[in-house]
């Protein structure tokens, strides 16, 4: 997929029509008449007093009229779409999101965060947090979590959802970024003190329970899951390390291929081998499970749902493997993908490069539908029923994953920041000019707007 560029070189050109051309090139003829110092030749005091109280009544009525002229035309500029109300830009954005029970939580760029309800916007409070900070936000439980950091400082802190009141903070090593996850009853944060450290700390009262030093540290460290009883996370090195959720100590850690991250699912995690196979793993102790060799091409990718594993290679092939054993419920061979599998309730989705999209059975692989989408590129989301195509940057589509069916267009105002976001079903949009447009994903009618400044 071709990632979007954007470039902030700005070219100005003839901004005013014709007519308002003359009326200002007559008031710089004024204003330059009222100066001695623009001419060669003397003219008397009384002259120059009396050009100086013309062009104060005649000025104000030139730019009246410009004025006018300027909101009569903006009557007939066309929007992108009948719902869009209008834009306001500003250099901050829209930096992280979390939405929790129908309230969805912004921070933007300015330092403000705030929570407003899903389906209108209205704004229910709002927090100006620290300078110089760089916020994820992660809803739950009641309450909204963030990290604080600055060259001086580095912090967790809580505060109470429903009115933004301060619940607690709990200072960390200055040193970030930080990533954050909460999962029953415990706020993970991951940092770069020490040369990589992950913080576990009491959701209720912010207090540390424990920290492990993964030694290393990078923003593109990520966790992978926090559940049944582990803490799995990822380092920048292709390195996973799996925790144990109630102490920090280290369950096993396993070095995978470059690029491919392990998923979770139940007890089990699975890792890209490096013979381009599938390697199963228990999450309890790290015992080796079963793996499977994709074939001679290796593996493309893969997905973990429901008990089953469904991946893909890279000479063509989807495969369907039990999850318990690894093995092969079914095989289909479908020539060159471009993108997939997906499994979108009993469907397997994938999508080829000369822009074909196919479903199969997730029981038995047999094709139930197939459909050109007629666009040159498009970047890919498949999520809850429906796939979203982002057509040119700023035309998004959405189809409905049971039979390709057409559900809507929407034209947003600036190149669309890919992936989107979706909950409640809603699907929210953010745009390069800070904007975010909120979406109803049945209809794609545009509930409201957040726009920064």
């Amino acid at each position: 997929m071709d990632d979007l560029e954007r470039t902030s070189d700005v070219e100005i050109v003839d901004l005013d029509p014709p007519d308002e051309k003359v009326r200002r090139t007559f008031q710089r003829i004024v204003l330059r008449l009222t100066q001695k110092r623009a001419f060669s030749v003397r003219i008397s005091p009384i002259f120059a007093l009396l050009i100086c109280i013309v062009s104060m009544l005649v000025m104000p009525l030139m730019l009246q009229s410009d004025i006018l002229s300027t909101a009569k035309r903006s009557q007939h500029v066309p929007l992108s779409t009948p719902s869009h109300p209008a834009l306001i830009v500003d250099r901050a954005r829209v930096v992280d999101m979390a939405i929790d029970h129908q309230v969805t939580y912004i921070n933007s760029g300015d330092g403000i965060i705030s929570a407003r309800r899903s389906s209108d916007g209205k704004l229910l409070w709002q927090h100006r947090a620290p300078s110089g900070t760089n916020l994820h936000l992660v809803a739950a439980d009641g309450k909204l979590f963030f990290t604080s950091i600055s060259s001086a400082t580095g912090a967790v802190e809580a505060y109470r959802a429903n009115d933004g009141v301060l619940l607690w903070a709990s200072q960390l090593p200055p040193f970030g970024p930080y990533s954050l996850l909460v999962s029953d009853g415990v706020v993970y944060a991951n940092t770069q003190a020490d040369d990589g450290t992950v913080f576990a700390l009491r959701a209720s009262d912010g207090r540390v329970l424990w920290h492990f030093a993964h030694q290393n540290p990078s923003p593109m460290d990520s966790f992978l899951a926090v559940a049944h009883g582990i803490a799995a996370i990822r380092t920048a090195d292709s390195l996973t390390h799996v925790l144990r959720a109630s102490d920090g100590s280290e369950i096993f850690r396993y070095q995978s291929l470059d690029d491919w991250v392990p998923s979770v699912e139940g007890q089990t995690i699975y890792f890209a081998t490096a013979q381009h196979g599938l390697q199963a793993r228990s999450i309890a102790d790290g015992r080796l499970l079963w793996q499977s060799l994709a074939n001679a091409s290796g593996l493309r990718a893969w997905t973990a749902q429901n008990g089953m594993i469904y991946l893909s290679t890279t000479n063509g092939m989807i495969q369907a493997l039990r999850g318990e054993d690894g093995s092969l419920l079914w095989q289909r061979q479908t020539g060159d993908i471009a993108s997939g599998p997906y499994v979108q309730g009993t469907n397997v989705l994938y999508f080829t490069p000369n822009k074909m999209a196919f479903a199969l059975s997730t029981q038995n692989g047999a094709l139930l539908w197939q459909r050109i989408i007629e666009v040159p590129k498009f970047n890919l989301m498949v999520m809850n029923g429906v796939f979203f195509l982002d057509e040119n940057g700023v035309l998004v589509s959405a189809w409905r994953s049971s039979d390709a069916m057409l559900l809507w267009h929407f034209t947003a105002s600036d190149a669309i920041l890919w992936e989107p976001q979706i909950a409640d079903g809603l699907l929210y949009l953010r745009q390069f000019n800070g904007t975010m447009d909120v979406l109803r994903v049945s209809d794609g009618k545009v509930l409201w707007q957040y726009f920064t400044g």
